[in-house]
């Protein structure tokens, strides 16, 4: 899905939800929706400062809980930090047990036979990327 779609449909999901949108939660989304990869709050906050934007750590951060507790983003913690990303279906994550590197995984699902009482939305399964798997120790 393109960028600027998935941006807008978050921020139309915000908006149903009766947030108010500001400037500073689109930018953010927007930078969630054009990354490849899961974003660190202080990952966003640094690409935003980059970018001319100002905006503040504690707001990034709140943002992106914000964004979780609506279902509109996901979070998963890594050996280095929470990491951050658009959800667009329940969907399983591989973290890298050396440098926290985070992926997607094409084909996995959450299984569907869960615990009683639980609702599997994801799952994380570690390892080692292969960035890491060729460095020397």
């Amino acid at each position: 899905m393109e960028t600027e779609q998935r941006a807008t449909e978050a921020v139309e999901l915000m908006r149903s939800a009766g947030l108010r949108i500001t400037r500073t939660r689109r930018v953010i989304v927007k930078v969630l929706a054009g990354s490849d990869r899961h974003l660190s709050a202080e990952r966003v906050f640094t690409l935003l400062a980059g970018a001319g934007e100002r905006v503040d750590l504690a707001t990034v951060h709140r943002t992106m809980t914000t964004l979780v507790e609506l279902g509109l983003a996901h979070a998963v913690n890594t050996p280095q930090a929470a990491v951050f990303g658009l959800t667009h279906r329940p969907h399983a994550h591989a973290v890298c047990r050396s440098c926290g590197e985070t992926a997607d995984t094409a084909r996995l699902e959450p299984p569907g036979d869960a615990p009683p009482g639980f609702h599997i939305d994801g799952m994380v399964l570690q390892g080692t990327c292969g960035r890491c798997t060729r460095s020397p120790l």
